[in-house]
């Protein structure tokens, strides 16, 4: 666990992109999806006011313009969530785990994929 939570706060400040280390940490144990989620969600929001607070640090009043319009557009993340529990309560663990690891597979690609292009146009 303490690797899973190095790596994510490691890929976090890399690339903005924690989640994808405690989302396999997570599938890997047999846990509920219940319980997957509510990890999950606690975990990613327990460091929200931190994160806030050195990206005003960092960036300056910057910051408050995308704090703003987080919390202007919260209530449409609040009615996809609420959406993707409905959903995702009908599938059974191992099925959210394949697809779990397909989204981390398409995230990654499509990551990799523009820097690659870029690379390969210069030669």
């Amino acid at each position: 666990s303490l690797a899973a939570f190095s790596m994510s706060g490691f890929t976090g400040g890399l690339c903005s992109m924690g989640g994808p280390p405690l989302v396999m940490w997570v599938m890997a144990h047999d846990w509920t999806v219940e319980r997957t989620r509510a990890f999950l969600f606690g975990s990613f929001m327990s460091l929200v006011p931190f994160q806030l607070a050195v990206l005003y640090w960092t960036f300056g009043h910057d910051v408050v313009y995308g704090m703003t319009l987080g919390i202007v557009f919260s209530p449409v993340v609040l009615l996809g969530s609420l959406l993707g529990l409905r959903v995702g309560a009908r599938f059974s663990k191992p099925f959210l785990r394949r697809l779990a690891f397909l989204f981390l597979a398409a995230i990654a690609l499509s990551a990799m994929f523009p820097q690659i292009w870029r690379f390969l146009q210069r030669y």
